[in-house]
């Protein structure tokens, strides 16, 4: 019985001795680390920006639902939207993007093409805002492309008002929609256009695309991955 009772007082000095130790410590938490850093053209009106304000965040995948923008028709791999690290990266200038078109497919009375907007030089850069846009009619005549968020084809998710920052790297290009419809206010059939010219976002440097695209209500959405 002796030897019960003399056990459980150790047992119990112990407990106490390890209780004692914890709470002697005076800070619960560690010290936070920050993450390393990682790492035919002629000169035109400059593209649209976006406010300096507009969030850096990640929009969702293409395949994120209504609003989302569109799959891109090309094969290659996506410019990424940049984070705060991101920052580091020089705004793009003349010179450093090439601007490509594609047709994309058209939806009832809708139609468009997608600008491709990629780095040449291998080096990245960043972007953000609109691009300039006019469609030349048969006769010469330019017709300047509304900016908007998003419309019938494609655009900014609705879970982001304002234009996001885009890193453009070396085979991750960026692209945006180009859309129009082919009926007019009326009902008549509208008219295409069989050029435009296409003006980066805060650059001066526009290229002349050949691509159809109708001429009524026409849009054109921010750049995005």
């Amino acid at each position: 019985m002796n030897r019960v009772i003399v056990g459980l007082a150790f047992a119990g000095a112990v407990v106490i001795g390890a209780t004692g130790c914890s709470s002697g410590n005076g800070s619960g938490s560690s010290a936070a680390t920050t993450p390393a850093a990682s790492d035919s053209t002629t000169l035109g009106t400059p593209g649209g920006s976006a406010n300096s304000s507009a969030p850096m965040a990640v929009p969702p995948s293409s395949d994120a639902g209504a609003g989302g923008n569109p799959t891109p028709v090309s094969g290659s791999p996506a410019a990424t939207t940049t984070s705060p690290i991101d920052t580091q990266i020089a705004e793009c200038a003349n010179g450093q993007i090439a601007v490509t078109v594609s047709p994309i497919a058209s939806i009832r009375t809708h139609g468009g093409v997608q600008l491709e907007f990629t780095s040449v030089g291998g080096v990245s850069c960043r972007m953000i805002g609109y691009p300039g846009v006019d469609l030349l009619t048969m006769y010469g005549r330019p017709v300047h492309a509304s900016r908007t968020v998003r419309g019938f084809m494609g655009g900014q998710p609705d879970t982001f008002p304002d234009p996001l920052p885009v890193i453009v790297k070396p085979g991750h290009p960026a692209h945006a929609i180009l859309e129009g419809s082919s009926l007019q206010d009326d009902g008549r059939p509208c008219q295409s256009a069989k050029s435009i010219l296409v003006t980066p976002p805060d650059l001066t440097e526009t290229h002349t695309l050949e691509a159809t695209t109708y001429l009524c209500d026409i849009q054109i959405h921010p750049v995005g991955p």
